[in-house]
């Protein structure tokens, strides 16, 4: 082999490591650059996070759940007593202050307009008492003596006088709807323009009282003792008057319509004049046209 060809043959053997180096020198390069990008996604892939919870040997980790206190709303009441005793309903109150009208009504017998409704009046001494326009509804007066009182436009209703004594009395105008004054007396009373209708007047006994132009549709008055009393212009329709006892009372312009006079003493009525007696059961059980 010349010189010449061994000289190009080295040239070509140079020329290829030289390409090898620059290509092994590229893959060095390339694997550089690679690595912390390799190393970084390994590093993201393996590094999860982890929740590390270091407690000493002795006490085991717990995840707890915290909850949120429950929103109160603002108080607006007022503090309250503790005490048993002293925390009352609003019917005792009403009890309480109606006791102590009582009370005040006892010691002063003056007490107009007060209330007193459902009052325990039972036996008491009423005379002289100032109860004009006072509310009295569905109080306890049986046996009470009530002389010389004013009650004039006082409410009665539904209260009880069962066996009251009642004496020159002012009830003018006062309402005793559905009152019970079963044997009450009532002496020179003036009821005059009271409501008394569907009252219980049975077995009571009036002297020389005043009835004028009162309300006692629907009353019972069976048995009663009518003595000198004033019924002018007096609403009696639907009242029963059986077994009455009627000693020189006046009727005048009274209305008994379909009321039931059986077995009183009430004949003389018929002949009276300006006297509504439609349909009334006469004293004789006949019907009146």
């Amino acid at each position: 082999m010349t010189e010449n060809n061994k000289s190009h043959r080295f040239q070509g053997t140079t020329a290829l490591l030289g390409g090898v180096a620059a290509i092994l020198t590229a893959v060095g390069s390339l694997v550089l650059a690679l690595k912390p990008e390799s190393q970084t996604a390994s590093n993201i892939a393996i590094q999860q996070p982890i929740l590390e919870v270091k407690t000493s040997p002795s006490v085991q980790p717990q995840i707890s759940e915290v909850k949120a206190a429950p929103s109160q709303k603002p108080s607006t009441d007022a503090p309250q007593n503790s005490s048993p005793a002293l925390v009352t309903s609003t019917e005792d109150t009403v009890s309480l202050s109606v006791s102590k009208t009582v009370e005040h009504l006892l010691q002063t017998k003056v007490c107009p307009a007060c209330n007193l409704q459902g009052a325990n009046l039972q036996g008491a001494d009423l005379q002289g008492a100032d109860l004009q326009g006072a509310n009295l509804q569905g109080a306890n007066l049986n046996s009470a003596r009530i002389n010389n009182a004013k009650l004039s436009g006082a409410i009665l209703s539904g209260a009880s006088l069962n066996n009251a004594r009642v004496q020159d009395t002012d009830l003018s105008g006062a309402n005793l709807s559905g009152a019970n004054l079963t044997k009450a007396q009532l002496s020179s009373v003036n009821l005059s323009h009271a409501d008394l209708r569907n009252a219980n007047l049975s077995e009571a006994g009036t002297f020389n009282s005043n009835f004028s132009e009162a309300d006692l549709s629907g009353s019972n008055l069976n048995n009663a003792l009518l003595q000198i009393t004033n019924f002018k212009k007096t609403n009696l329709n639907n009242a029963s008057l059986e077994l009455v006892r009627d000693q020189d009372s006046k009727f005048d312009e009274a209305t008994f319509q379909k009321a039931n006079l059986k077995s009183s003493n009430l004949s003389r009525l018929k002949d009276l004049p300006n006297i509504n007696l439609t349909e009334t059961i006469m004293p004789d059980g006949t019907v009146h046209k």
